[in-house]
């Protein structure tokens, strides 16, 4: 599995639980990640960088794609009233990168 936004990799865990083998994208370094399943295993990078993760896509060959972008900005659970307008507003632009791929 291609783990999108994979943080601490807390998906990942729970794939590699079930038996599976899981590749992780972050835009920051995630050394609990790195602990958990090796340097080979993590790419830091966007996550949205379409070239790069159709090369991971090609490289890899995934069954799945995993992906968790941050979302508070489409949230209406936040602190204070309303969106957090000043978070990254990345929804749309996922959904759009995994449809382009085709894979679940």
């Amino acid at each position: 599995m291609l783990d999108l936004f994979c943080c601490a990799g807390g998906v990942s865990e729970g794939f590699r639980r079930a038996g599976g083998t899981s590749f992780g994208v972050d835009s920051e370094s995630q050394p609990e990640f790195v602990a958990r399943f090796g340097e080979t295993w993590f790419h830091k990078g966007d996550a949205l960088d379409r070239q790069a993760v159709r090369g991971l896509v090609r490289k890899l060959r995934p069954i799945a794609i995993w992906a968790s972008p941050p979302c508070e900005a489409s949230s209406t659970a936040t602190f204070g009233s309303g969106h957090n307008s000043g978070a990254p507003r990345l929804i749309a632009q996922t959904r759009d990168l995994l449809e382009e791929l085709g894979l679940p």
